[in-house]
């Protein structure tokens, strides 16, 4: 059985450019970008993963019980079994996954996968929580109408996501601060080049130009590309500073909700 011992996870808050980083660490020969899984978040998203193993753990009969078997190794052997089945994909490369919400359950990924590494990208929350608001609205993502999040349709429940996933996956950088880099979107743009170089040691890679070309040569959130606005209307919606036509109701709900998160974090 064939594993990726060194598998990548780029998290973040939705909308925050993960597509862009994913695939533009792609370009890179080693790695290999599988795109958002969500299957990890499926099976252990939302206690999901507690929840099963302290009842199969139950004392007084459970198998794992019966035969010693700990959180770390009863994580361990479920992680192999994923790892074979993204590294069967992956013709050989390191595989990424890109999930934002795996935010969410770093510390249970970093169970499964001992030896993944983790890049969170933090982009300015005011402007993610434009993109989130706008995102069901273009064309190009009409079938993803089915699966509206909330953040797509309610200001609050977007600013409340950003935080909440920013939130997490700074603990989690703290954490461990040997696993998990933040990646500040405004600096990587600013510079491509020293920001894939920052990247790549980091991720114990050989220095190669393609993924700073292919970041800075693409849109920030990828998923537009083919959204059938022209670049007038494509800038105005994703345009750097969105906050400046939010109502006043909308300045201090995104203050109340993430305005302490977004003084915190790196600029």
């Amino acid at each position: 059985m064939k594993i990726c011992t060194s598998p990548v996870f780029v998290i973040a808050a939705p909308r925050s450019g993960t597509t862009a980083l994913a695939w533009s660490l792609a370009k890179h020969p080693d790695f290999w970008n599988l795109g958002e899984s969500q299957v990890l978040l499926d099976l252990f998203g939302n206690g999901e993963l507690e929840r099963n193993y302290e009842r199969a753990a139950t004392p007084g009969g459970s198998f794992l019980e019966r035969s010693g078997v700990e959180r770390a190794e009863f994580l361990g052997h479920l992680g192999l079994g994923l790892n074979a089945l993204f590294t069967s994909c992956s013709g050989g490369r390191r595989w990424i996954d890109k999930t934002p919400a795996n935010a969410l359950i770093a510390d249970v990924i970093a169970e499964l996968f001992p030896g993944a590494s983790f890049l969170h990208i933090l982009r300015d929350g005011r402007q993610v929580v434009h993109s989130m608001l706008n995102f069901a609205a273009l064309g190009s993502r009409t079938h993803l109408m089915s699966m509206t999040e909330p953040w797509m349709r309610d200001f609050r429940s977007a600013c409340a996501t950003w935080r909440r996933h920013v939130d997490a996956a700074l603990r989690f950088e703290e954490i461990h601060p040997e696993r998990c880099i933040t990646i500040v979107h405004a600096q990587l743009a600013h510079d491509p080049a020293a920001g894939f170089e920052r990247i790549l040691s980091f991720l114990g890679a050989v220095s190669y130009d393609g993924p700073a070309e292919h970041f800075r040569t693409h849109l920030l959130n990828s998923s537009f590309e083919d959204d059938g606005f022209d670049p007038v209307e494509r800038d105005r919606r994703h345009g750097a500073t969105p906050w400046t036509e939010w109502s006043d109701d909308e300045r201090a709900i995104f203050d109340e909700e993430a305005g302490e998160m977004l003084v915190t974090v790196p600029a």
